[in-house]
């Protein structure tokens, strides 16, 4: 059985070709959970227009009355799937046909992958195009493993390409906190139990705009690149916990992970420079070094 999951929130601008790309798949999904955090726009009645207009019995649309956020809304929508597969979605992007049929087709076949992440093509909601998160990743349909080590915090592949498991979906009801967007907890999940995969093929169309919510470095202001730091140190926790008593290798990892965020909140926080030397210790966990920089700006100017 194969479920998706969409989220929505005043999308009425662009929700209609998300809806036609889902019903429109080579391999439709069995069930379809479309849940509302509050919208005060006609997205609620466009969504149930539609699903009015072409029947679609396996779909299923709830309304919440009350704003609760999008992160707090998507974990409400993923635990109530019922799918051996489970599909996430944003409400503004567009899938290409095949998504479902190919990304499942992977998963039977390889089922050490708990989550699965697919490649995309973004542009900008003017139509323009943009030069992807994936990068120079490959788009030759191949599978590839994401390793735990110093980068494995690092999500290139936001939380709509992701195709989990229902093993997953079970831990993820055990460790989700309120803080914590869904992509990123099911990313950690899944590399910690090395069953996190890369499947490298364009399989959506990722609209970029400014309400689009997605975590990139120095694009914050201070209070809220605090907040990404803290929440990571929180993780952090979470997975020394989890490798207590068996991956001695690991913890050792996470430890100078932990010292690395925890010299850049003081450093920002407290504006002392020592950090700033401090952290020259731990360039290597920087993805780029440049993002010191970004770490010295927010304490100077921030």
């Amino acid at each position: 059985m194969v479920s998706l999951v969409l989220t929505t929130y005043n999308g009425e601008k662009y929700i209609t070709e998300q809806l036609d790309s889902i019903r429109l798949q080579t391999r439709t999904p069995d069930e379809v959970i479309i849940r509302d955090d509050g919208s005060s726009d006609r997205t609620i009645k466009i969504v149930d227009d539609y699903i009015k207009e072409y029947n679609l019995e396996s779909w299923m649309l709830i309304s919440e009355q009350n704003n609760v956020g999008w992160k707090r809304n998507f974990y409400e929508a993923i635990v109530l799937a019922q799918g051996d597969y489970i599909f996430l979605s944003d409400q503004d992007d567009i899938w290409h046909k095949d998504k479902v049929e190919s990304t499942v087709a992977v998963m039977k076949n390889r089922p050490e992958i708990e989550l699965l992440a697919s490649g995309y093509h973004s542009f900008y909601e003017n139509g323009a195009n943009h030069l992807s998160n994936q990068g120079d990743r490959k788009n030759d349909g191949t599978v590839e493993q994401i390793c735990f080590d110093k980068n494995c915090l690092n999500i290139f592949h936001p939380g709509c390409y992701i195709l989990l498991y229902e093993e997953l979906q079970k831990r993820f009801r055990e460790y989700w906190f309120e803080s914590s967007p869904h992509d990123a907890m099911l990313w950690y999940l899944a590399v910690q139990n090395d069953s996190l995969y890369i499947f490298n093929k364009v399989l959506m169309e990722y609209r970029r705009h400014k309400e689009s919510a997605t975590d990139h470095v120095g694009h914050y202001t201070v209070e809220k690149q605090l907040e990404i730091y803290k929440r990571h140190t929180k993780v952090l926790d979470m997975l020394i916990e989890m490798n207590q008593g068996k991956h001695d290798d690991r913890i050792h990892l996470l430890q100078n992970m932990k010292e690395w965020y925890h010299y850049r909140i003081m450093l920002i926080e407290k504006k002392n420079f020592i950090y700033a030397i401090r952290l020259l210790s731990k360039i290597n966990y920087y993805s780029k070094p440049r993002y010191l920089l970004i770490d010295i700006k927010l304490a100077l100017f921030g």
